[in-house]
């Protein structure tokens, strides 16, 4: 749901800064990482981040990476109840840290070079399109293209790989809020919701609601009684259902990706165990 401080003077086009593919031919099946070993990944990233900009003369503090189990995704709505309990919606929202106050507070010319050093001048970059059509790009030099670089091995693969895999749901996931059968197991999720006192159509809007306030008791209030809901009235059960079955054409067509991306990921996470336990 929300992670880390951005980075600061980072620039991207399109959609978003997402890195990715390998060699074609038929995908076989590649475990995903589990939630703390992505944590392990990106933790060595933001090392080596630090590090390459070290080398280059300037300070970088590597971003704070989440308990992996708070940040546990839920695409349609929240059923875990426990953690529901324990997290609300998941951890807060990024905000601008010690890396964004350094950057602001360079000489212009030195924050020219902070920049040029953690995303390159620009003019290289790596270009994408996304199953959905639209195309974005992603620094191709500078320390955040070396880190990833380092732990992935061909940046261009990796980035095609990402840019396909992790972007898969628009395709479907329309579908599946549209569906008879999730529309009527969303009207008793929303019926469940009033007898609790929280006056909610949708999983979406109690989220967005109750996110206003983070941290505090009625967010957590809320992130219970929607997995509570969830499972009373089966809107969980139907949206898993849902998605597997309008999400397995996409998860086919592009499986040689998916399989890359997992393939690399744990390519990664050999590299990054050394990382993060070298006291450099």
């Amino acid at each position: 749901m929300r992670t880390g401080e951005p980075r600061a003077g980072r620039a991207v086009s399109g959609l978003l800064l997402v890195p990715a593919l390998a060699a074609c031919g038929a995908a076989e099946h590649v475990r995903e990482l589990s939630t703390a070993e992505r944590a392990v990944v990106r933790q060595a990233e933001e090392e080596l981040v630090r590090r390459c900009m070290a080398a280059q003369g300037f300070r970088y503090w590597p971003a704070a990476v989440n308990d992996p189990e708070a940040s546990r995704q839920f695409d349609y709505v929240v059923d875990d109840i426990t953690w529901a309990g324990t997290y609300g919606y998941g951890p807060d929202a990024p905000t601008a840290g010690p890396n964004a106050t350094y950057r602001a507070r360079l000489p212009a010319k030195s924050r020219k070079r902070y920049d040029r050093a953690l995303d390159g001048s620009g003019r290289r970059v790596l270009k994408d399109t996304l199953p959905t059509g639209q195309t974005i790009q992603s620094p191709a030099e500078g320390c955040s293209a070396h880190a990833e670089q380092k732990l992935y091995g061909d940046r261009a693969v990796w980035f095609h790989a990402r840019v396909v895999a992790d972007n898969l749901a628009p395709l479907y996931q329309r579908k599946v809020l549209a569906h008879p059968r999730y529309l009527r197991a969303e009207r008793a999720w929303a019926a469940c919701m009033r007898e609790r006192g929280f006056p909610y159509t949708s999983p979406g809007e109690s989220r967005d609601r109750a996110t206003a306030a983070r941290r505090s008791g009625a967010e957590v209030r809320t992130a219970v009684a929607e997995a509570r809901c969830a499972r009373r009235t089966g809107l969980a059960e139907v949206a898993k259902e849902l998605d597997r079955k309008f999400g397995a054409p996409a998860r086919e067509r592009y499986s040689a990706e998916v399989s890359t991306q997992n393939r690399l990921r744990l390519h990664a996470l050999s590299t990054a165990r050394t990382i993060v336990t070298d006291p450099r």
